[in-house]
């Protein structure tokens, strides 16, 4: 009786689109070892990659030597870590986001990309299906071909996914909320 559950809040007056999105898949996670390439998933997101070769992959906050190590194909390019304002031009230009994870929390990279209008594409676990509900696809942790069918689909529906994706989040995660509910706690 004494738990609440208070979930992150974002800006969405920051975190927001810009623009016409290209046809590119964008992955966020922070890498620094292999154990954390497999948690993250990016082993199933090269293998979809691989099965996809006219399609542009960019994977953000992966050390570049581990991402070359995963042997990656040659429509994948990695970006080291970086300050999360960074990130945003990526957000902004990717019109599909993946978080394939084998495990992952309320993740703020989705969060985030979802407010910039990105089609949300997340294997179903943790706090993955909370930020999707409705409003992206949900596949099978570690699942190459429904990761492709998914992708596929992203890249070639409307946008008006990712509009209501943003929506999502807007309405369920807002910064002021977060912020009163800590000040209302403490």
């Amino acid at each position: 009786a004494n738990i609440a559950y208070l979930p992150t809040g974002y800006d969405a007056q920051f975190w927001r689109p810009l623009g016409a999105k290209d046809d590119v898949v964008l992955s966020v996670a922070v890498v620094r070892d292999l154990g954390t390439a497999r948690l993250k998933g990016l082993d199933t997101l090269i293998a979809a990659a691989w099965k996809m070769p006219a399609v542009k992959f960019v994977i953000v906050g992966v050390d570049p030597q581990i991402g070359l190590s995963l042997r990656p194909p040659m429509n994948m390019t990695f970006y080291g870590p970086m300050p999360r304002k960074e990130i945003l031009p990526f957000y902004q230009q990717a019109k599909v986001y993946c978080q394939p994870s084998r495990r992952e929390g309320l993740s703020n990279a989705l969060c985030e990309a979802m407010l910039c209008g990105c089609i949300p594409v997340a294997s179903r676990v943790g706090g993955n299906p909370t930020a999707i509900g409705n409003d992206g696809i949900l596949i099978p942790p570690s699942d190459v071909d429904s990761l492709v069918t998914a992708l596929h689909y992203g890249l070639t529906t409307e946008e008006q996914i990712g509009e209501r994706a943003r929506s999502r989040i807007v309405s369920l995660f807002p910064k002021e909320k977060r912020e009163s509910d800590l000040l209302r706690a403490v």
